[in-house]
Formats: structure tokens, sequence, C-alpha cells
């Protein structure tokens, strides 16, 4: 019987759902008072006549209404524009109504009856077409006034919800139960929640039916387009025959890494299918992805043979709650990801700052069947740039067969959707190597590793609001308290006792008037940092970006930096199953060995291919998690030839005792660096690194290996300002500093000593660590170099993850954290010499490293939290007091908690703020297509690109005018048709891209004339 009832319960949101439904007798809708575009497109302001309020409408304009299955009545109360204007009302395709024209402002009721199939599902879409008169009266065009709409059932007769609503009931409850469940909550508990939610949803649709609507206009353009379930069928797939191999490569992790299968999978596959095409073997296509994947799938089942693939069938039927919450969260991360690209900058239009140069990668790495791929742009010439990770989008593209504009999209969300799934596998991973016995409590801290990452932002937009204006982020420290100091006390105007220099967007500043209610500016948080440059006028302040993830989603671009954040993510996994493993790698000593070689080579070396500047952060983590495992592994066992050939004596040299495994790791890194090489070697042959410039800082000319650095990199011109580091990572520091405070210095093992003397050393270890980054940090602090305390800080964590080797997920945080410091220290250090190397050269430098300190810290920061609120049991808890004070849970909460808490309030203001207030630069639409909107801003250039895509050969060129016009139009049409062209937008990417190619920059200008040539007209 009970069994019987937990069937029973999952038909309890059906009942009330049809019940509830039988209450729903109309919707209205008041033309006037209603604002949000989804209900109402096309409309002007309300206005006020002799009949009441109503708003015109434009000559096509649409409003929305939630449907009934049953026959209805629609009443429009309104009249047609008094000027002979002739009205069309289309009720969704399926029946329209010409409305006679009329010569006077006259409000009627208009009633229309529907049949039962008349809306085609669960909205009435109503469009409003006006033939224009021809002579309008007013200067606007107008179509229809307004006043209400209202939608009735035509008799009181029993209904259902309609289809899709019964279906989501259907399914969702149980699938929420299940999420729960994995979450920890008690079984009874999580299905009642979910079937009190199913019951709550269709309550709420009946009483707020209008507000629903944007709700189900993003479900009907998500799901009702086949491109998007393709991809999803594609992305599934995928992500399936990776399940071996994943599980291969993280068998010491919990659930044998099958979260990271997706991530896996895209880049095993499309490095596999990239590497056969460049090699000559197999045309890049659906075939090769699929042999690409057969391969994957086949070499992860040879090596799981048996006990293996035993244990991983266990684990599936054992843990599919998790696993299936997981796949939950990714489809949720994935429609959020597609939303944001449909209400971004730009909308979801492939228009506007990297957007077109993303397009002509993708379109290159889709059309061209062998690599390295025709550079669309440059004809003739093959790109010089990262492109595998454009591969890897086009290889799903290829299985789901869907346009270039459709990939584009679809990768971003794909994307959005992977690293939010990684992210929180890699947390929770964390969170359940640290406490076994607490694995169900560990989705908390995994979302809150998803919000960290991608979700946040930094503190300037809560700055933004609080002083009322975006001047906040070209203030200094001591401006920024003075205006802070002025706003608090209730100040009207901000006046700064000492101007700004000449700063972006403001020029010089003095100060301003806070504004009470501003458009929100969600871009100028992109670009915090601020360098004073000596300039022959004077000192100026110029800015260096600072994108976050949301910024970077929201923007839309399909840029290396992004397409990098699952791969970057799961070379972080490898590195936790690296130090998580019980012994040393034998890569070279067993065939399953071999096998592990060549693809940890392949997930490390292709990230090179990926985004060349996630390589140092990435690779360093990797390879000190390496050495943690060496060394761990030597504490815990000596090796028996040390002690066969030791002196007579019987005492073993101390340093060789903690230094035999040294040549063995070397050897073991070595191994690793022949096979990534081996794997991204094709890209290595024919790639061009644009940095660097002619000659180093004169002192280093002549040194062999500074003479090469000082070509590439340069000394910083200036330093990123304290408070401008906090707003950008405090957030993320206050967690993961906690966990090093909290962080026991252990002892070595050949090295113990009694109780007292152990924590008098920890305590002197402790103490005296803190006072050097401190006094770094003053020291820094009047150099104008505050960061440089990030040096100690970053040694200081080094050493406690050394001596927490055997505690992996801790080691690896604690040694992830002095990594993240290292990158910020370094491009606060110096900057890789660019095309902008004089002007502002740190503004790559900064982006790049910034970006990749701020996700390896944000999914860090996630666990360093859990572990510092979890503590140990009450008896290791007062055990450990005596020598940590914080292992007073109230202390923790005190300094660590309420802190991180505003923090965290501070830096979801400007995520709530760009979707509430930004203004974006597009019109947002619910288009999956991004190339969709040629065909309305310039139908003869659709067309014109169709025939191309569609006729054009692989070897063909179209010749396209190069002019000084607006940006995105230049190689617009072969962007959009893959077709390459002479010459593209050459102003910036492709002087960058071949800066340092012989004879090739040269070329630029002379294809700009010999364009421009064709195109002139001879004289005479």
């Amino acid at each position: 019987m009970p069994h019987t009832l937990r069937h029973v319960v999952w038909l309890i949101p059906l009942l009330a759902a049809i019940l509830v439904w039988q209450r729903s007798d109309r919707v209205v809708l008041d033309v006037p008072r209603e604002h949000h575009r989804d209900v109402l497109r096309g409309f002007y302001a309300p206005e006020a006549g002799p009949s009441g309020a109503f708003r015109w409408s434009t000559r096509d304009a649409a409003l929305s209404l939630p449907a009934y299955t049953t026959p209805a009545v629609l009443v429009l109360r309104g009249a047609p524009a008094p000027d002979g204007t002739r009205v069309t009302l289309d009720l969704g395709g399926r029946q329209a109504l010409d409305l006679p024209p009329t010569d006077r402002l006259e409000m009627r009721s208009y009633r229309i009856l529907l049949p039962a199939d008349a809306a085609g599902g669960m909205l009435l879409p109503v469009r409003i077409a006006a033939a224009a008169p021809e002579q309008p009266v007013e200067a606007r065009p107008l179509g229809m006034a307004i006043a209400s709409a209202e939608l009735r059932p035509l008799a009181p007769i029993p209904r259902l919800p309609p289809a899709p609503l019964l279906l989501a009931l259907a399914l969702l409850p149980a699938l929420l139960a299940v999420c729960l469940e994995a979450a920890g909550a008690p079984p009874w508990a999580a299905r009642a929640l979910a079937v009190a939610a199913a019951v709550a949803a269709p309550a709420l649709l009946v009483a707020r039916p209008l507000a629903a609507v944007p709700l189900l206009l993003d479900l009907q353009a998500a799901l009702g387009d086949p491109a998007v379930l393709r991809w999803l069928l594609a992305q599934l797939l995928v992500g399936a025959a990776a399940v071996p191999a994943a599980a291969f490569l993280f068998r010491n992790l919990p659930l044998r890494g099958l979260l990271f299968a997706r991530a896996t999978g895209l880049v095993l596959a499309g490095w596999l299918s990239w590497l056969l095409s460049v090699a000559g073997l197999l045309p890049f296509g659906a075939l090769s992805v699929c042999i690409a994947l057969a391969a994957v799938a086949g070499g992860g089942a040879w090596a799981l043979r048996g006990p293996g693939l035993r244990d991983v069938a266990g684990l599936l039927r054992r843990r599919w709650r998790e696993l299936l919450a997981a796949e939950a969260l990714f489809a949720l991360a994935f429609f959020f990801g597609l939303w944001l690209r449909w209400n971004g900058a730009v909308g979801p239009a492939l228009t506007g700052t990297e957007k077109p140069m993303d397009l002509a990668l993708l379109q290159g790495a889709l059309r061209d069947p062998t690599y390295p791929p025709a550079d669309v742009w440059f004809a003739g010439e093959p790109v010089n740039y990262y492109y595998l990770g454009y591969v890897q989008i086009a290889a799903i593209a290829k299985l789901a067969g869907v346009t270039a504009g459709e990939a584009f999209n679809l990768g971003v969300a794909t994307i959005f959707g992977l690293t939010a799934l990684m992210v929180a596998g890699v947390v929770a991973t964390l969170c359940a190597l640290d406490g076994p016995r607490l694995r169900a409590r560990c989705a908390l801290p995994a979302l809150l590793g998803v919000v960290l990452v991608l979700l946040a932002g930094n503190q300037m937009g809560a700055l933004q609001l609080i002083l009322g204006g975006s001047q906040v982020r070209v203030l200094d420290g001591g401006q920024l308290a003075e205006a802070l100091v002025q706003r608090l006390s209730g100040a009207r105007e901000i006046t700064l006792s000492r101007p700004t220099p000449p700063a972006p967007d403001f020029g010089v500043l003095q100060g301003w008037t806070p504004a009470a209610e501003q458009t929100f500016d969600w871009y100028g948080p992109s670009r915090i940092v601020m360098d004073d440059i000596p300039t022959a006028e004077g000192v100026e302040r110029r800015q260096a970006i600072t994108e976050f993830p949301f910024f970077s989603f929201y923007l839309g671009d399909l840029h290396a930096h992004l397409l990098a954040l699952p791969h970057g993510l799961l070379v972080l996994a490898l590195a936790l199953a690296t130090l998580a493993r019980p012994t040393l790698p034998v890569y070279l000593l067993t065939p399953r060995g071999w096998l592990e070689l060549a693809l940890t080579g392949a997930v490390l070396g292709s990230l090179y291919a990926v985004n060349a500047w996630d390589v140092p952060g990435w690779w360093l983590l990797f390879f000190g998690a390496l050495a943690l495992l060496y060394g761990r592994v030597a504490g815990e066992r000596l090796p028996a030839v040390l002690v066969q050939h030791d002196a007579p004596a019987g005492a073993i040299s101390a340093v060789r005792q903690r230094l035999w495994w040294l040549p063995h790791f070397v050897q073991s890194a070595l191994g690793l660096g022949v096979a990534m090489l081996a794997a991204v070697g094709p890209f290595v042959a024919s790639y061009r690194s644009p940095f660097g410039g002619t000659e180093g800082p004169a002192p280093w000319q002549g040194v062999p290996v500074l003479e090469a650095l000082g070509r590439v990199l340069g000394p910083a011109p200036d330093h990123t300002r304290l408070h401008v580091f906090v707003a950008m990572f405090g957030l993320f520091l206050l967690p993961l500093l906690a966990l090093a405070v909290a962080s026991r210095l252990e002892p070595l093992p050949e090295a113990r000593e009694g109780q007292g003397a152990a924590r008098r050393r920890r305590l002197s270890s402790r103490a005296i660590a803190w006072a050097a980054v401190l006094l770094t940090l003053l020291i820094g602090q009047a150099l104008g170099f505050p960061l440089l305390a990030l040096l100690p800080l970053a040694l200081w964590l080094a050493l406690l993850a050394w001596r927490n080797a055997h505690r992996p997920a801790r080691a690896l945080a604690l040694w992830g954290t002095a990594v993240g410091g290292l990158l910020v220290l370094a491009a606060d250090s110096v900057y890789v010499r660019d095309q902008l190397e004089g002007f502002m050269s740190r503004y790559i430098t900064v982006f790049k490293l910034y970006f990749q300190a701020w996700v390896l810290w944000g999914t860090l920061a996630a666990y360093a939290l859990w572990a510092t609120l979890r503590g140990a049991g009450s008896g290791a808890r007062r055990a450990a007091a005596a020598d940590n004070p914080l292992h007073s849970r109230a202390l923790r909460i005190a300094c660590f908690v309420l802190p991180f808490t505003l923090l965290l309030a501070g830096a979801l203001v400007y995520p709530v703020e760009t979707l509430r207030r930004g203004k974006p630069w597009g019109s947002p639409a619910r288009e999956v297509d991004g190339l969709a909107f040629l065909a309305r801003k310039s139908p003869g250039e659709a067309a014109a690109v169709a025939w191309l895509h569609a006729n054009a050969g692989v070897d063909e060129t179209v010749l396209t005018a190069w002019c000084e016009c607006v940006p995105d139009e230049i190689g617009r049409a072969a962007a959009a048709s893959g077709v390459p062209t002479l010459l593209g937008r050459s102003e910036g990417h492709q002087r960058l891209w071949r800066a340092r190619l012989a004879g090739l920059p040269p070329e630029d200008a002379a294809r700009e004339r010999g364009i421009g040539g064709i195109y002139t007209p001879a004289d005479g």
C-alpha cells in the first residue's frame, strides 16, 4: 500500500490543476496600464480621451493573452484610426477579421468567437495590421486605439488545462522531488515540497494569467524550434559517448567523474575530429565527429573493461538521482543561457562588438573540411587564431544539422550550461572528498559555486547605486572614500577635493549630482582597473578590461575566453583527480597507463588551441597538483632503494628523504609534456603568436632567456589599486582566506614531535606568514604596488597545500588560491606586448588573467565557505581550538559569514540591475538563428548570403567592398555565408592576428588599395 501511495501522490497536481482551471472565468487586459513588452508590442504611450484611457497601436502591433482549450469570446474595446485606416485582426494565423474604417474616434466593443483550437497552444496572439492611408493625419503612423481586451469562455462548461501544462505537471514534480532528494532532503519532504509547488503553479497561473505570458513565450520559442531539440540530442550523444572515458580519467573521485562527462565529450570529440582532419585522414564533418565519438567511447570502455564497467553500472543504478539532478541543472542553465542571448546586450542578432569576428571563425570551422581552416576575412590564408573552441561547437553543429547562426547562439547557451555543470560538479566533488559522510549536503555549496562564478558581478554595481552614478569606477581609493562619506552623510552633491586625471567617459571629474533613478550602467563595471599613464599633455587615466562571466554572457560574444570555460574547469577536475590518487601514476608501464597519458595530454594540450591565455594558470594548477601528489607519497612511503644504499650509520639524509620523488615527478611531467605537444602539435606548427615587440629592454639584450622574455613581456606601467582589487575579488578571497586561517599546518610525517612543540611550531609559522603578508601589503601600498602582498600570500598558501596534501580537497583549494594570486600578481607586474602597447599596455593582459582568477577563485570559494563552516566533530573541534580560535562557530560566522553575505548581496546587484534597468544596445527577440535579423534589416543582402552559402565552392572567393563605414558591415557577407573575401575587418583583427607573419601585414594595405581600385570606375 505505501508503494502504491507513492505513485498516487503524483496525481494530486493534475487533479488540482483541473479543479483550479474551472475557476478561470476570464482574462482581462487593461491596455493603458500594461507595460510588459511581451503582452503589448508596438503600442504608444497611454493617452486619455472622452471615452477613457487607451493606447494607440502602430501599423504593426500585437498583444498576447493566455488561451482557453474550449470555445471562447474575445472582446476588444477600441476603434481604428479615424483617417480611413483599415485594420485587420489576425488571431494566431488561423482566423482574421477586417474592421471597417471610420471617420471619427468612437470606442466600440468587438466580439470575436474563437473555436476551441483557435490558439493552437497556451497563448492567443492577436496581431493588429493597419493599411496606411494616403495622407496620415499625424506624423506618427496609427493603427487602432485599444482600451481593453477581455477573453472569456463561451459557456461555463468543464474544461481541461492546456496539454503542455498537463504534461509539465505530470513530469516536473517527480523531477523536482528527485533533485531535492539528491540535495539531501528526506524522501517524504522532497515529495511534499514538489507536490506543493506543482499545486501552487496552476493556481498562480489562474490568479495572474498575464504574468505568465513572458514565460510561456520563452518556452514556446525554445521548445518549439527543432534546431534546439536536435542540438540537445547531439549534446546528449556527445556526453553519453564520453561516460566511459570520464569514468576512467576521474576514477579516483566520487561518482567517478560522471558529472564531467559532457565537458569531457566536448573536449575529446572536438580534438579528435580536428586531429583526423588536420592529419588528412578524414575531412571534418558529421562522419568524422561520429568516428571520434566512437573512438572516445571505445577507448574508455576498453580501459574500464571488467570491474570498471560493473562499477559504473552500479553507480548508475545507485546514484541515478544525483546524475538526474545534474542533468536538470545543465538543462536549466542551458535555457537560461539561451534566454540571456535573447535578452542580452544586442539580443540574439550577431552584430556588435566581437560577434562578426566570432561568426567568421565559426563559419571557417564549419565550412572548411580541412584544417587549419581558411580565414573567411583574408582569402587564401589560414586562420591564425585559437580556433579549436570553434571546432568543438562546429562538431555539435554537424551532428545536429544546424546553421552557423543557430550554432552561435546555441553554442553560447551550451557553454553557459556546461560551465554551470562543471562548477557544481567540482564543488560537490570537493565537498564529498572532504566529508564523505556529508555527501548529501554538497548541493547547496555546489549551487553557491554556480552563483559565484556565473551570476555574480563585481562590487562596482552596488557602489554605482550607492553613489548615484558610474563615476565611481574612475576614482582612486581616497576619492572613493571621500565620495562615500559625502553620500552616506546625505549630501545632494558629491564634490571631490581634487579632480581626477582625464578619464574615459567622464574627462576631468570634479564631482557629480547623484541620480535618484538612473539607467543602470551595465558596461562600466567591466572596465574598473584604471592606470595613470603619463603623456605629453599630462597624466591620463586609462582603463583595462575586467570582464566577468555574467557580463560576457550578457554581451554574448562567442570568444575564446568564453569557449575555454568548461575546458579550464575540466583541467581543474583533472588536477583534483590527480591529487586524489592513492598511488603515483604509471603512464608508461601499462597499456592503460599509455591511454591515460594520451587522454590527459589531449585535455591539457588542446587547451592551448582553444585559448592560449588560459594555459599558464590551468597548467600550473595541474602540474602543481601532480607535485603535491608526489610529495604526499614521498611522506607516506620511503623507497627501499634509499634504505639499501644508505650510509652504514643508517642515517638517511633528510634532503634525500624529501626529494627522492623529484626525478620521478620530472619524468612524469616530461612524459605529459610530450603527450601534450603531440596532441596540439599541428596547431603549434601552423600558429604564429602575434604578441611581442621587436626587441626587449636594453639591460636584457644579449642575455639569452631574458632577451626572449623581453620581446614578449614588458614591465607594468601602473598597478591595480587596492580598493579595485577588493571590489573585484573580495567576495571570493574572504572564504578562501578563512580556509587558509582555519587550516592546520601539519608537521611532516617524517618529523613528528611532541604535541606541545608541534602546537608552538604551527602558531609561530602562522604568525610569521600573516605578518609577512601584512607587512608586504603596507610596503606595497606605500610604493603604489599593494598587490605585491599576493607573493608572500601565494607562497604561504602553497606551503599550506603541501602540508595538507593528505587531504586532496583542501590541498587543491589552497593551491588553487595560490595560483589565482599568482595570476593576478602577474597582471600587476608585467604585460604581454601587443598592438595597444604604450596606449594602455595592460588592457588585454588584465582581462585574460583576471577572468581566469575569477573562475578559479569563484569555484573554490564555494567549497572554502562550506569547509570553514562545517568544522570537525565536537571532540576534534575541542582539541583543535587550542591552537586555532576559528574553530569557534560563532567567531567564524561573525568574521566571515556576515561579511561574505554582505559582499554577495553587493555582487548580485549587478545581474539584477542589468536585467531590470540596463539599457541594451539592440532589441530583444526570441530567435535562435542569430542571422535572422539580416532578412529584416537588409533583405537583398540576406538573399545574396543564402545564395553564396548554397552555391559557392569551398575554394571560391567573394569580392566585397572594403570601406571606412559601419564596422559590422565590413566583411558581413563573408562571415554570414562562410565564403572567404579578400579583406574583412582589418582595423583590429587581421593586423593583430598577422602582426608577426612575414609579408602579410603590408598585404592588408595592399588589399585595401586593390579592392578600392576594383570598385572605382576608370577615368574617361
